[in-house]
């Protein structure tokens, strides 16, 4: 399994805007993170007015699949940093997932520290279907595009 940290940086709060998909029941494909904290998705931490560590690790596999789920899932708890506050999966070269595929995206979830969250940017078609299909585009802030540093920040 090939994982590789592409950025892990702290930024000042309020750099640039972000914009996060927030899933089907929204009413608009993109809202703001304190519209999304303000209606409760699970895993906001840190509060918008202190700095915080943020950490994007990029997939370099093409599926994340039973074969690989496990290998996956210890791969992402072995990389992400103790100090970061928000850790984001670049998956845009994952052009398939499943069932065992999300159980191990939901794993390394659940393995992150108190105050942690895993986000997830650049998902294919198909994985992007994937997650909606089964509601996890309500657990998962889901950013379009990896979001540069300047824009990683609370909007």
């Amino acid at each position: 399994m090939q994982l590789t940290v592409v950025q892990n940086e702290v930024i000042p709060p309020h750099c640039g805007a972000a914009t996060d998909r927030a899933g089907p029941d929204a009413g608009s494909d993109h809202v703001s993170r304190d519209a999304a904290r303000d209606r409760g998705v699970a895993g906001q931490g840190a509060p918008a007015t202190a700095p915080e560590r943020v950490q994007v690790i990029r997939v370099d596999e093409d599926r994340i699949d039973s074969l690989v789920a496990i290998q996956f899932k210890d791969a992402v708890r072995a990389l992400v940093d103790p100090e970061a506050s928000r850790v984001i999966l670049d998956l845009e070269r994952v052009a398939f997932i499943d069932s065992s595929g999300l159980g191990a995206v939901i794993a390394a979830m659940k393995g992150l520290g108190a105050g942690q969250r895993l986000e997830l940017a650049a998902l294919s078609p198909v994985v992007d279907k994937v997650f909606r299909m089964t509601r996890m585009d309500s657990v998962f802030t889901i950013h379009e595009v990896v979001p540069p540093l300047g824009e990683a920040g609370p909007a």
